[in-house]
């Protein structure tokens, strides 16, 4: 990827925001479906 030198500084906190937020989303998807998980086999407390 090539940043063009004038505002590479906002383009590189962009990028890493949109990072940030695509982990927390995920981070959020596989922790409810492992809650949904856990009350559907009852075998493991919540």
């Amino acid at each position: 990827m090539k940043l063009p030198t004038e505002n590479a500084v906002g383009e590189l906190g962009s990028v890493i925001g949109k990072g940030l937020i695509a982990g927390l989303a995920a981070t959020a998807a596989i922790t409810i479906s492992q809650m949904i998980e856990m009350k559907i086999t009852l075998k493991r407390a919540a």
